[in-house]
């Protein structure tokens, strides 16, 4: 053989050997590719996994604290409400014994001192009315208007307090 030949021969099996590698970089990078879509396959499922699991734990945490707050407020209430309704109670108690004149008095002394009318005046239509309506209570003055509805029903319009 002559040179050439062998120099041609050698660059042939060069070749062969560098499609050679070409090829097996190319099997490596299918295989990693199909690696990859897998891991983003079970990512994806991870993300959404999560996302159930901490729209629950929200969900749980929001209800736990609001009925919390609901069991703080109706608390709250109740012990601002306590010393008024025991005063009220015991007026309730004295006024059925006979003697709440006084402690009615008081009572609504303590009331009117806070801001709170506890004026009882009957409504226009009493007189066409009977038993527990007539007499009741029209209307209450407040910061907003109130005593307007009032004096509306005083003067005798014909319409309850806050109706037209």
């Amino acid at each position: 053989m002559s040179e050439t030949e062998d120099r041609l021969y050698g660059l042939m099996e060069i070749a062969e050997r560098q499609q050679a590698a070409v090829q097996a970089a190319l099997d490596g990078l299918t295989a990693e590719r199909t690696a990859l879509g897998r891991e983003r396959e079970a990512l994806a499922r991870g993300v959404r996994d999560l996302q159930i699991g901490t729209q629950g734990a929200v969900r749980s945490a929001v209800t736990d604290s609001l009925a919390g707050a609901a069991t703080e407020g109706v608390a709250a209430v109740q012990a601002a409400t306590k010393p008024l309704l025991g005063r009220l109670a015991g007026v309730t108690a004295e006024g059925r014994a006979g003697g709440g004149g006084a402690a009615a008095g008081g009572a609504m002394g303590e009331l009117a001192a806070a801001g709170v009318d506890c004026s009882v005046r009957r409504s226009p239509c009493a007189a066409g009315m009977a038993g527990e309506h007539a007499g009741a209570v029209v209307g209450h003055g407040d910061d907003r208007g109130g005593a307007g509805r009032e004096s509306a029903v005083a003067a005798g319009s014909g319409g309850v307090a806050g109706h037209p």
